[in-house]
């Protein structure tokens, strides 16, 4: 398999046609100016704002989940995250090793030393407030009628990296799926009909 940076994403030629991924994340949809595979069948991507780490059959099957990607930048090690466009902007050495050309300089990561995906941060509850009232968190609440606006404030601890938390929630059962990531601190809901909820 053949893989191919292109201006608008990641490309594999594979049986004798070129293809796409099906359901590429978005990380992996603008410029990719290089792309490598480790001995352990991930694959490192350079785009023009990141260095993306994958999983390469979960990405060929479009079932990725959120610990089968990571996205490295500064914080991580990296002198820059904008990778130069050139030929070989990222190679894999005989050893194992991934080098990465970016504009600042070169950087290598040992993928054998990489210690898998980052830990869930700590999520708190910090307030639910029913229209302009404070709703007790100690313990299962009952409301007279349901407010014309419930809102859930949260938060999440990271050590690693705080910049980088993500949230995804639910309201069961008024939501059917999760929602999207988000960095945003609050939910609301309005127009809730009666009956029982838990937010998750």
């Amino acid at each position: 398999m053949i893989w191919i940076g292109t201006s608008e994403g990641l490309a594999f030629l594979g049986t004798g046609e070129i293809k796409t991924p099906s359901r590429p994340p978005e990380a992996l949809k603008g410029q990719v100016s290089g792309v490598a595979e480790d001995r352990a069948a991930w694959l490192w991507v350079v785009t023009s704002k990141e260095v993306v780490h994958v999983e390469r059959n979960k990405l060929l099957s479009g079932a990725l989940a959120d610990d089968d990607l990571y996205k490295y930048g500064v914080e991580d090690g990296l002198r820059s995250v904008g990778g130069i466009k050139r030929q070989k902007s990222v190679i894999a050495d005989p050893s194992g090793r991934i080098w990465l050309s970016m504009d600042s300089g070169l950087s290598v990561i040992d993928p054998s030393q990489w210690k898998g995906s980052v830990p869930p941060a700590m999520i708190q509850i910090r307030s639910i407030t029913a229209d302009s009232d404070m709703i007790d968190l100690t313990s299962v609440t009952k409301l007279a009628a349901p407010p014309r606006r419930l809102t859930f404030a949260y938060s999440g601890l990271s050590l690693r990296n705080p910049d980088r938390v993500r949230f995804r929630y639910r309201l069961d059962p008024y939501d059917g799926n999760w929602s999207g990531s988000t960095d945003a601190h609050e939910a609301t809901y309005t127009q809730l009909e009666p009956g029982s909820y838990r937010f998750v």
